[in-house]
């Protein structure tokens, strides 16, 4: 099996509200970006591949397991690590116990955990804060043990709903340098509105509005095949322009 992420004609209807509208798109091996204004389909994009939510119509294969079967869904939940915006972690629990309880969650054996737990906190540079309370990290630590609890049961597809929102500059740097990381061996996919993400982290990017895909590509191609020391293209367009363009 792979671990790339494959939709094809993917639409997610609520009553009468079209949400996702025939969705064709693969996410292979890395970070790619998933872009749009409010309300353009990301999250229900990544909330169909986390296996949360079933479409309307279309086809999703996840690492190669497809999402119409209950035995695919099953096979592929075992591949993925999904931090969603609004997550929850036991803030009267330790940093460790956090993660081990995220391993066991996954599957992992409890023999293992305890290591596998210490192993992913080392990664996301949060081993030597493993016995406080969860209560206790800032912001950017939070955000930290989210993704380690994401992926301690080392998945090969992993999908992030801004994980880099409401923390400080600095934090958000180590973050990206972390989902660089992590995208080296998985698939990522990274939802973000942040501009800065798109150009540090993400190869590709799609962009989604009103539920239709209007680009994907590799990001450099997006500002027209940008050649210019200051990041614009032939036609004088940015990076930050040549996104809000799409997205509007």
């Amino acid at each position: 099996m792979g671990q790339s992420i494959d939709c094809v004609g993917v639409t997610k209807k609520y009553w009468r509200s079209e949400v996702l509208n025939k969705v064709t798109v693969s996410f292979p091996t890395g970070v790619t970006a998933l872009l749009g204004t409010n309300g353009a389909g990301k999250t229900t994009l990544l909330s169909i591949m986390a296996t949360l939510t079933r479409p309307t119509s279309g086809q999703v294969k996840v690492a190669g397991y497809s999402l119409d079967t209950t035995a695919g869904v099953k096979e592929a939940r075992q591949k993925i690590g999904f931090l969603p915006q609004s997550f929850e972690v036991i803030a009267g629990a330790t940093v460790l116990e956090n993660v081990e309880y995220s391993a066991w969650t996954h599957g992992v054996p409890a023999s293992d955990a305890s290591h596998m737990a210490e192993r992913m906190l080392k990664e996301v540079g949060l081993l030597e804060r493993r016995t406080i309370r969860a209560r206790k990290l800032s912001g950017g630590q939070r955000q930290r043990l989210g993704i380690a609890c994401a992926v301690v049961h080392r998945p090969s597809v992993i999908l992030l709903d801004e994980p880099t929102v409401g923390i400080d500059p600095i934090q958000r740097i180590d973050i990206r340098g972390l989902i660089t990381t992590l995208g080296k061996t998985a698939t990522v996919v990274l939802s973000t509105h942040l501009i800065e993400d798109v150009a540090d982290i993400a190869k590709r990017t799609v962009v989604l509005r009103d539920g239709r895909m209007v680009f994907d590509g590799y990001t450099r191609d997006l500002a027209r095949g940008a050649q210019n020391t200051d990041g614009s293209g032939p036609d004088g367009k940015n990076l930050e322009e040549a996104l809000m363009e799409l997205m509007t």
